[in-house]
């Protein structure tokens, strides 16, 4: 049946005979019976509605609407042809195709296997509940598979694929897609270019491809598989035992929670496990690989590349691979294996295993008993600042070893070792090549082994074994009672502080024992010769007996020594001790060697050799120390003793370095102080007794003039620094001064260099303790705070107050006061601290004392509103470079010509 030109109605067809209606022109509503019926709408926008049967209807041209058969059974097939169509199956195996143009596709509701297909444009295909195929074909369509088993295929464009409920296939096809699994253990393929596949909350076991492209896929809860193909692919794997594959290019990989399996393949990959029992395979290139936060047992392959493997809390095992890689295992009992390349590696807390493999490793131990294995090459081995149970083994090439503070056992292997026992009961083998070992503290055993090696005990009770070849072994400085032995070759035995025995392999009939110099030598019938130095026994194989006592020569430091004026000369006297006295000659080599002053212009050099006479025990040694005008602060000398014989240095020491200290002077010794002119000049003591400014108002008049001495004594000092005399006398200033006039200034005792004051601000404990106690500060650093090394200068009173007028407007003169601010604040502040003496700045400016007389607080304040912009002189007569500050003076007409 054919309609005309005109739209028409057709719907009153026969019940049972299969009909052929065909539309014209116009906008065509044509309705099959329910037989087979073929329908075509021809142009316009046709309304087709096949019912029952099996029904063909082809809309054509025009945007057409097609109804399949509805509930009615039939198999029908529907085409929209051209325009933007829909098209409506229903119950049955029903074919839709829309054709060109923007079409809708549905069967939702309907359970037949069911074919949707969009065709051209922008198409939407929604199947129902049986298993469908949906393909969407050109253009940027939407399908959705709902229940069923269900294949959509997005074909060409940015399709969005929704596969529902079912075991469903999706395939993006070529351009940008979305696709979502649902529920069922579905497949999806984002085809071509950067696609996002989706299987999140299903339990479903899935499989996710991105294929080609920058894509994006997210597993669900089930046993997913995932893979990112090519491009920089976004893989997380969620709940459940998912295999996560990079494939090629940059990929991030997380496996989230269950026992993942991650590859990274090819590209610079991110992969991280998550909850579980994972294994990461970074593949090729520069990988990162981490299960950190996580307690499962994982395996971590770095591949090839410079990888960064990070481990959990787990008994994780980790790979590197080929490439300078970085392993990590913290907490768990983790194996670590560097493979090929110069790897880092740190076990971290757990019983950990560290293999370096090939390349320049360096392997860092934690908390734990661990192992360590350097392997070829050359290796840094570090179980430093940890107390287990430590194995380090070198390997092959010039290895470092370092032990914690646990019983560890180092093997160097073979090449150049350094190994490092530290604290523990440490076993140390150097094995082959010439090897450092250094025991540390513990009851130590150290074997060379072949090589000439240096071994080293240190605090305990030592076993060292040289080996082969010619070594030195030491326990020099350290009290344990240790056992030495040589070996073959011609070794150097040096004890310690405790009893130590040397041990030789054959009887003592096989030996010759004799001393040369400082050394007892040990000669085989084999012509090896042994020196020992510092050793107590010779243990043979059938003997043990003493060897040879030669007395120990020490040397005790000096009292410091004060400088004296310029062109004056003062003398430091070095004491040499013998601890026995020697029944031949002891001679030795002087000569100073170093310290901070400057030889020739602080002291004359010596350079001698000295001789000690059979019996004698002490000898001196007397530097003559030069006065200057320079201010450079205290300075030390030092005395170099070597090329002893007769005698032995202390620990078997081949040299032993004293230091003397050069008290300047110029910088702690004002130019002018009272109680220097007063004690210095018994006449003008007598003359005005306590009266400071009259005293003062002489030296201005005429001491200066007359070349009155008015610096170089001050009463602490001389208590301090003389004990015998503070034992005599305490703090008495009339006794200590009665003795200096008398008979300390003829025997140059020190008389300046300590202040009771800077004790106290230099050493809160004791300011703590004593306050401003001048005797018990004094009495403290003869009995212990000279033996202590506690500072004694380098802050004054009236200098913090002087030069600090912010303190000085707040305390005064207040010594208590401004020397608790110095401990709490000004130090921390770096305030200065010296370098202003009031007396001095009275005695050098003679225009103030007129004005203001001696008033120490009007004094201070001049000089920091006036006197130090004015460049004053306040404390010293020369500058920094030594130079006399003459034109001040000869303004105030002191001076005609210092030099």
């Amino acid at each position: 049946m054919v309609i005309g030109k005109l739209g028409a109605i057709m719907n009153n067809i026969p019940p049972a005979a299969p009909q052929t209606l065909t539309g014209g022109e116009g906008d065509d509503r044509l309705t099959g019976g329910a037989d087979a019926d073929v329908i075509t709408g021809g142009t316009g926008n046709d309304t087709l509605t096949g019912g029952g049967g099996n029904d063909s209807l082809d809309g054509e041209d025009g945007a057409d609407v097609l109804y399949g058969d509805g509930k009615t059974s039939g198999n029908d097939t529907l085409r929209g042809g051209a325009g933007a169509d829909s098209l409506y199956g229903g119950d049955g195996d029903d074919l839709l195709d829309g054709g060109d143009d923007d079409d809708y596709l549905s069967t939702y509701g309907y359970t037949g296997k069911t074919t949707l297909i969009g065709g051209l444009g922008n198409d939407g295909l929604y199947a129902g509940d049986g298993a469908d195929s949906l393909n969407g074909g050109e253009g940027q369509d939407t399908l959705y598979g709902n229940a069923g088993n269900d294949t959509l295929i997005g074909d060409l464009g940015n399709d969005y694929l929704d596969g529902g409920a079912g075991d469903d296939r999706l395939d993006g096809g070529a351009g940008k897609d979305s696709l979502y699994g649902g529920l069922g253990n579905d497949s999806l393929d984002g085809g071509d270019d950067d696609d996002y596949l989706s299987t999140s909350g299903s339990l479903g076991k899935t499989t996710l491809i991105g294929g080609t492209g920058n894509d994006t896929l997210y597993a669900g809860d089930g046993a997913d598989s995932l893979n990112g193909g090519d491009g920089q692919d976004k893989l997380y794997g969620a709940a459940g035992n998912d295999t996560l594959t990079g494939e090629q290019g940059d990929d991030y990989l997380d496996g989230g929670a269950g026992d993942d399996k991650l590859d990274g393949g090819v590209g610079k990959d991110s992969l991280f496990g998550g909850g579980g029992n994972d294994s990461l395979d970074g593949g090729t290139e520069d990988d990162f690989l981490s299960t950190y936060y996580y307690s499962g047992k994982t395996t971590l392959i770095g591949g090839a590349g410079n990888d960064t493997l990070l481990a959990g809390d787990g008994a994780d095992t980790l790979s590197g691979g080929d490439g300078n890689d970085s392993l990590r295992g913290y907490a768990g009992n983790d194996t670590l294996t560097g493979d090929l390349g110069n790897d880092f590696l740190d076990g971290g807390d757990g019983d950990d295993k560290l293999d370096g493999g090939a390349g320049r490793d360096s392997l860092y131990g934690g908390g734990g008993n661990d192992s360590l294995d350097g392997a070829a090459d050359d290796d840094f081995l570090s179980t430093s600042g940890f107390t287990g149970k430590t194995i380090l083994i070198g390997g092959t090439g010039n290895d470092t070893l370092q032990a914690g503070d646990g019983n560890d056992s180092l093997n160097g292997g073979d090449g150049n070792d350094r190994l490092s026992g530290n604290a523990g009961n440490d076993t140390l083998i150097g094995d082959l090549g010439d090897d450092y070992l250094d025991g540390g503290a513990g009851d130590d055993k150290l074997d060379g082994g072949a090589g000439r090696d240096s071994l080293y005990g240190g605090g305990g009770n030592d076993s060292i074994d040289g080996g082969a070849d010619d070594d030195f072994l030491s326990t020099a400085g350290f009290s344990g009672n240790s056992t030495l032995i040589g070996g073959t070759g011609n070794d150097t035995l040096v004890g310690g502080d405790g009893t130590d025995t040397a041990v030789f392999l054959s009887n003592y009939a096989n030996y010759t024992v004799t001393t040369e110099g400082s050394a007892v030598l040990v000669i085989s019938n084999t012509g090896e010769v042994d020196t020992l130095t510092g050793i107590e026994m010779l243990k043979f194989n059938d003997r043990t007996v003493a060897a040879p006592v030669l007395p120990v020569l020490t040397a005790s430091a000096p009292r410091p020594v004060l400088e004296v004026d310029s062109g004056g000369v003062s003398k430091m006297v070095f004491t040499i001790n013998l601890s026995i006295a020697s029944t031949s000659a002891v001679t030795f080599t002087v000569r100073t060697d170093g310290g901070t002053a400057t030889a020739g212009q602080d002291y004359m050099v010596v350079d001698q050799t000295i001789t000690m006479a059979p019996g004698t025990k002490s000898t001196t040694v007397t530097l003559n120390i030069l006065g200057d005008r320079i201010l450079e602060g205290n300075e030390t000398v030092q005395l170099l003793i070597s090329d002893l014989k007769g005698a032995q240095l202390p620990g078997g020491a081949s040299t032993l370095t004293t230091t003397g200290t050069i008290i300047d002077d110029d910088a702690i010794d004002p130019v002018f102080t009272l109680e220097a002119y007063r004690i210095l000049n018994p006449d003008v003591a007598a003359a005005f007794g306590n009266d400071d400014a009259a005293t003062i108002r002489h030296y201005i008049n005429y001491g200066r003039a007359e070349g009155r001495p008015s610096d170089g004594f001050d009463l602490e000092s001389y208590a301090a620094l003389n004990p015998d005399l503070f034992n005599a006398f305490g703090f008495d200033s009339a006794a200590l001064s009665n003795h200096y006039q008398r008979f300390g200034r003829t025997e140059q005792r020190p008389s300046i260099g300590f202040d009771a004051e800077a004790y106290a601000a230099l050493n809160p404990d004791l300011f703590n303790a004593f306050g401003l106690d001048k005797a018990a500060l004094i009495r403290h650093y003869v009995t212990n705070g000279q033996a202590e090394g506690r500072p004694i200068l380098g802050f004054d009173v009236e200098s913090y107050a002087a030069m600090n007028p912010d303190l000085f407007n707040a305390f005064g003169l207040n010594s208590a006061a401004l020397i608790n601010h110095y401990i709490n604040f000004g130090r921390a502040e770096k305030r200065e601290t010296t370098g202003f003496d009031v007396e001095t700045y009275a005695a050098l400016n003679p225009d103030l004392m007129d004005v203001l007389g001696y008033n120490p607080t009007a004094l201070i304040a001049h000089y920091q509103y006036a006197g130090r912009a004015e460049g004053r002189p306040a404390f010293a007569l020369s500058t920094a470079s030594g130079m006399m500050a003459e034109h001040s003076l000869g303004l105030l007409g002191m001076v005609e010509d210092l030099g």
